[in-house]
C-alpha cells in the first residue's frame, strides 16, 4: 500500500523506542556482514526519567543559598560553607562543562570573614561581580570566580530589601522593596552602587519577587497577591501600566511567567495554587485556578514548542500540564527534602536548590522531536515512498492535515483552514504525484495540491448521485496495470458499496460487496500484481468481518 495504510510504529520497552529504521539512525557504521544483523536488532530505549548531572547533599546542615550564572560555562556559586568542628568558611565554585561528555567540577576557596545568611544574590555580567543582600540593610559587592570573589565594597540602604534581579539589556540592577521597586546603577568596574529610581506601586505591598521575562520586555513585579506589570519608558524609567490580582485568593504569589503563544499569563502561590490570566485587555480580569502542588510553587514555566506547562512543588514534585486543558501529563520527583527553588540553565537542563542539597538534572523531552500541530490529533499514520523517502501525515481535530519530517518532526505543509475540513471521514495521500483526497462525510472527494502551503483544493469528484450513501473510508493505489492508468482511488461507502476511480480518467466503477457500511479500505502493499491479468488486491473490513477480495478490471 503506497498511501496511509501503515501507522506510526512505536514499541514500548519500559518508556517508549522509535522504530528500527529510526533506531539505527546516527549509529556508527558496522561491518558490511553484521550490517543487516545490526539494523533488524538494535533498538533505542526512551526513557522519560530524570537523569542526575550531578548532586551533592549537606545534611543535616542546610543548603545555603545558590547563584546561577552563564559566561562560557555555567557557574554556581554560594557563599558561607561552614563544616562541623572547623572555623573556616568556603566559598564554594561548580562549573558545569556542557561539552561531549557532561561534568562538573567543584572548588572551594576559604574566605576570612564569615557572613550573615544570605537572602538574595545575582551575579551582573558586565561588570563580573556578584551582589548580595543578607538581611542587614547593606549591599555586599564582590568580583565573581575570575577575582577569585574578591569583596570590593558594602553599600548601605535604608530599607530592608526582599528581593534582587539584573536586567542585562539595561545593565541596571534592581531590588523590591516594600511598596516599591528600585534601580541601581553599577559605577565602572562594579566597585559602587547608586540609586537611579524609586518607582512606587499603586498598593503598598512588599515587592517579593521580580521576574524579567515579561511580554515586550516588560517586568513582572510579584506583590503578595496583586501581580503587576511594569514597562520601559525610556532606557533607565520605569513605569507600572497593570495589575492582575484574584478576588478568590489572597495568598502571596511566588513566581509567575507568560505564555504570548497562548495569551495567558500564569503565577504560582504559597499555598500550592496556580493561578491564570488572559492577556487580552478586552476580557475582564477574572483569574482561574486550581490546585497544582501541595506546598508553595517555586517554579512555573511555559513550553510553548510542546504546548505543556511545568510547575515545581516545595514538596519535591515537577509536574508537566497541558497548557489549555489543564490536564496532567507527568509527574517526577526531583527530592526527598524541601525544595526552595529550581531553575532551567537551557531547554532541557535544570538545577535544584533544596533543604539539604543540590542537584543538576537533564530533562528527557524525547517528544519533542515532534511538531505541535496546536491541536489534538485525530489521526497519526506514516507514508513511505521507496527506501528513502518518508513523511508523517496527522489530523487533528480542528479539521487541519498536516505533514511533518518523521526525523525531526519539523512542519512541512498543511492544508488550507477551510470549515469544511472540519467533517473530514477519511483521507488518502498520493506521494508521486503530491495529491491529497480527502472525503468530508458526504459522497464528494476534495483533492488537495499539497505542492502549496498552504495546501488548496485542485478539483472535486463525485461519485454518487445518492446523497444518503455517504465514504466512510478512502485507499489509494498505484499498481502497474497498463492502459494509461495511473493510480486507483478506492472508496468505501455506507451502504456496503465499493467504489473504483482511476485518477485523472475519471473512470468510475462500482460494486456492492457487503450488506452494512465498509468502515476500513486498504490495499495490499507489496502484493503481487500483473500487467496482463489487470488484478488487483483489496482488504476492507466490515464490522467485526474482515475478507480479502481480489477484482479485475
Amino acid at each position: 500500500m503506497a498511501s496511509l495504510g501503515i501507522l506510526l510504529e512505536m514499541k514500548v520497552l519500559g518508556g517508549s523506542s522509535l522504530s528500527q529504521k529510526e533506531a539505527t539512525r546516527g549509529e556508527g557504521a558496522s561491518s558490511a556482514s553484521h550490517g543487516k544483523e545490526d539494523i533488524l536488532h538494535h533498538e533505542i530505549v526512551l526513557n522519560d526519567s530524570l537523569q542526575v548531572v550531578y548532586q551533592e547533599s549537606r545534611y543535616p546542615h542546610n543548603m545555603p543559598p545558590i547563584c546561577h550564572y552563564f559566561l562560557n560555562f555555567s557557574y554556581f556559586v554560594s557563599f558561607s560553607w561552614v563544616q562541623t568542628g572547623k572555623k573556616d568558611v568556603h566559598t564554594v565554585l561548580w562549573v558545569y562543562h556542557k561539552i561531549d561528555q557532561p561534568q562538573v567540577e567543584k572548588r572551594e576557596l576559604t574566605k576570612l570573614n564569615r557572613m550573615p545568611p544570605v537572602m538574595a544574590l545575582v551575579h551582573t555580567d558586565v561588570h563580573r561581580v556578584l551582589i548580595a543582600y543578607c538581611g542587614d540593610m547593606i549591599l555586599q559587592i564582590f568580583g565573581d570566580h575570575s577575582s577569585g570573589f574578591k569583596e570590593h565594597c558594602v553599600v548601605p540602604y535604608c530599607f530592608s530589601i526582599s528581593c534582587l534581579a539584573y536586567h542585562r539589556r539595561t545593565g541596571l540592577l534592581l531590588s523590591g522593596i516594600k511598596g516599591a521597586v528600585v534601580t541601581w546603577v553599577s559605577e565602572q568596574g562594579g566597585k559602587g552602587l547608586h540609586v537611579l529610581q524609586i518607582l512606587h506601586m499603586s498598593g503598598s505591598e512588599l515587592v517579593q519577587g521580580i521576574n524579567l521575562d515579561g511580554p515586550e520586555n516588560s517586568l513582572l513585579a510579584m506583590c503578595e497577591s496583586f501581580l503587576r506589570i511594569i514597562v520601559w519608558q525610556s532606557h533607565t524609567k520605569l513605569v507600572e501600566e497593570r495589575t492582575f490580582s484574584s478576588p478568590t485568593c489572597d495568598h502571596s504569589l511566588a513566581c509567575c511567567c507568560t505564555c504570548l503563544s497562548e495569551g495567558y499569563r500564569f503565577g504560582g502561590n504559597k499555598t500550592g495554587q496556580m493561578q491564570i490570566w488572559n492577556l487580552d485587555p478586552s476580557f475582564e480580569q477574572r483569574s482561574l485556578s486550581f490546585q497544582a502542588h501541595t506546598g508553595p510553587v517555586v517554579l512555573v514555566q511555559s513550553i510553548a514548542k510542546i504546548h505543556t506547562l511545568l510547575t515545581a512543588g516545595a514538596e519535591g514534585k515537577l509536574k508537566e500540564w497541558h497548557i489549555t486543558s489543564g490536564s496532567l501529563l507527568h509527574e517526577l520527583n526531583i527530592c526527598e527534602d524541601v525544595l526552595y527553588s529550581l531553575q532551567f540553565i537551557d531547554d532541557s537542563t535544570f538545577f535544584c536548590h533544596s533543604q539539604y542539597s543540590f542537584f543538576l538534572y537533564h530533562m528527557s523531552y524525547f517528544y519533542q522531536l515532534f511538531n505541535n500541530c496546536g491541536a489534538s490529533p485525530h489521526r497519526l499514520q506514516r507514508i513511505h515512498h521507496g527506501s528513502n523517502w518518508t513523511l508523517m501525515f496527522c489530523r487533528t481535530d480542528d479539521g487541519l492535515f498536516h505533514f511533518l519530517c518523521h526525523i525531526t518532526g519539523n512542519f512541512l505543509f498543511l492544508t488550507w483552514p477551510f470549515s469544511s475540513l472540519d467533517k473530514a471521514a477519511s483521507s488518502a495521500y498520493d506521494l508521486e504525484n503530491k495529491e491529497l483526497f480527502a472525503t468530508m462525510g458526504n459522497v464528494n472527494v476534495i483533492i488537495f495540491d499539497t505542492t502549496k502551503c498552504p495546501s488548496m483544493p485542485k478539483y472535486i469528484l463525485q461519485i454518487g448521485n445518492d446523497t444518503e450513501d455517504q465514504i466512510q473510508c478512502l485507499a489509494y493505489e498505484k499498481p502497474s496495470l497498463g492502459q494509461g492508468i495511473e493510480g486507483l482511488i478506492f472508496c468505501g461507502h455506507k451502504s456496503g458499496l465499493v467504489s473504483l476511480l482511476c485518477q485523472h480518467n475519471f473512470v468510475h466503477v462500482k460494486k456492492y460487496l457487503h450488506s452494512g457500511p465498509v468502515l476500513i479500505i486498504s490495499t495490499l502493499n507489496g502484493s503481487p500484481t500483473s500487467s496482463r491479468e489487470n488484478t488487483f488486491f483489496l482488504f476492507l473490513w466490515h464490522g467485526s468481518l474482515h475478507a480479502p477480495v481480489r477484482g479485475h478490471l
